[in-house]
């Protein structure tokens, strides 16, 4: 037993780092509006040997010292034990020991509070933690807080699904895992390519919010219709509302994250989609917490009424291990013990009504902010210089009548540059809001095409400053950035 949890906990770093890397990296090559045309290859081994001739990205170099010191060891443990202890909690709860138990209570309370403590290390100025794994800034906007949040319930409703649906068919339906994994598939199905599709509407329209209304009217209307499955439900009811709620976590997975990293600066796109993986995974663990106990705890209270299942060995710790046992019992017992299943599937079921319209409720308080068109390297090299175009009168040695920029200070933005204002050329500027954004420089000012959620340029004393209210003609000065 030892040697199976130490490796799992193995898998777990292992599974966790993967999935939060590949989400970086597809964010770090891709723009946000071209990310709905790219998925995951499936098979890891061809992954691999594609990796290793062609990811040569550079590889900042410092001492080990300094990579330790980047690391939130304290936060990361203090996490670690509180998710575990709140996990052992609910999974005991009702099966091992009674709810109201100290055995429950202890872990239960230990790791709310740890996760409190977390929070407080991680947002609170402390030497403990000076690169923090979750940065306050993350959740500096409505838009990011929402999405974090539906991407924790995502996780919770998609892996209580997958985790239900298999109990259900094997002990309702009498199938073998074979059997049951080929009834689910019309959960699966529509996953993938509605993910596909949801990111080539989200790429077309430049927008996500509509899609995330319509990912999750289908999520809660499947997993409604779902709360009816009993033992007497018909096999095209079973089929039609898997599918549903497929197309509904299927949009989902494309959509949740695009919102998070819209509307966070660039620099913080590796921890905010760490994040986004945690919360999913998190979520994760509570879904398949949600459905063990509640199916654990049903089945340990009507055996209580039920001596001849009991004689059987059937009990709350016993319920999942057991299930392929059903189909070999006599008739009368297997008919009791197929309706305490499906009542307690049942109820799991009605537990994920509210995750899954809290999720819903969310999407009122996401923004349909615009979507980047810039990649990582250029949006880097925008902070260290100003780009002109190569046939600008500003740009060359002076030989053909232009004379070269003189750098005169900075700003949070970039350098700030004095150049000549004798022309009429056009530059290009990317901004705070990841929108590119044309600027036509005349002899009467500077004009923007900007729009809603767009900065747009008003003049000051030495530099041109951005400003989010409306859109302007700016006086230039002689000095801007």
């Amino acid at each position: 037993m030892l040697f199976l949890v130490i490796g799992r906990g193995v898998q777990g770093l292992g599974g966790g780092g993967i999935q939060a890397i590949g989400e970086i990296t597809v964010s770090d090559i891709t723009t946000l509006r071209e990310r709905g045309f790219f998925i995951n290859i499936p098979i890891g081994a061809l992954a691999l040997l594609m990796l290793i001739p062609t990811m040569n990205l550079p590889v900042p170099k410092m001492p080990l010292k300094t990579k330790l010191a980047k690391m939130d060891i304290v936060g990361n443990l203090v996490l670690l034990g509180s998710a575990a202890s709140i996990l052992i909690a609910v999974t005991e709860g009702g099966v091992t020991h009674p709810w109201s138990s100290m055995q429950i209570w202890i872990p239960l309370v230990a790791g709310m509070g740890g996760f409190v403590l977390f929070l407080l290390i991680e947002f609170l100025p402390n030497p403990l933690s000076t690169q923090p794994v979750l940065p306050l800034k993350l959740f500096s906007n409505r838009t990011a807080c929402s999405a974090f949040f539906m991407t924790f319930l995502h996780g919770i409703a998609t892996y209580g699904a997958i985790y239900a649906l298999p109990v259900y068919f094997q002990s309702i339906k009498d199938e073998t895992p074979l059997r049951s994994a080929v009834s689910t598939f019309p959960s699966t199905a529509p996953t993938a390519p509605f993910a596909i599709v949801a990111g080539i509407a989200m790429a077309v329209t430049g927008k996500y919010k509509n899609l995330t209304f319509v990912g999750w009217a289908f999520t809660v209307f499947g997993f409604g219709w779902m709360t009816r499955f009993t033992t007497g439900t018909v096999e095209w009811e079973l089929i039609v509302a898997q599918i549903v709620a497929g197309v509904g976590i299927g949009i989902l997975f494309a959509i949740t994250l695009p919102p998070i990293q819209a509307s966070l600066p660039i620099e913080e796109l590796e921890t905010a989609t760490a994040t986004y993986a945690f919360c999913r995974s998190f979520g994760a663990i509570w879904g398949i917490a949600i459905t063990t106990s509640v199916l654990t705890a049903t089945v340990s209270d009507r055996l209580g009424g039920m001596p001849d299942v009991a004689q059987l060995g059937f009990t709350g710790p016993t319920v999942l291990g057991y299930v392929e046992r059903i189909r070999d019992l006599p008739d009368p017992v297997k008919e009791q013990v197929r309706q305490m299943y499906a009542d307690g599937l049942q109820k799991g079921m009605y537990a994920f009504m509210p995750v899954v319209v809290v999720g819903f409720a969310c999407c009122f308080w996401i923004e349909d902010l615009p979507l980047p068109d810039f990649m990582r390297e250029e949006k880097k090299n925008q902070h260290q210089q100003v780009y002109l175009e190569e046939k600008s009168p500003f740009s060359g040695d002076g030989s053909d009548g232009s004379q070269d920029t003189t750098l005169v200070g900075s700003t949070e933005h970039g350098p700030v540059v004095s150049m000549p204002f004798d022309a009429t050329h056009d530059f290009v500027r990317y901004h705070d809001n990841h929108q590119q954004q044309h600027i036509q420089r005349t002899p009467e000012g500077y004009a923007s095409n900007s729009f809603k959620y767009s900065p747009t340029l008003t003049p000051s004393a030495t530099s041109y400053t951005w400003d989010e209210k409306s859109d302007a003609v700016a006086q230039p000065p002689r000095a801007y950035w």
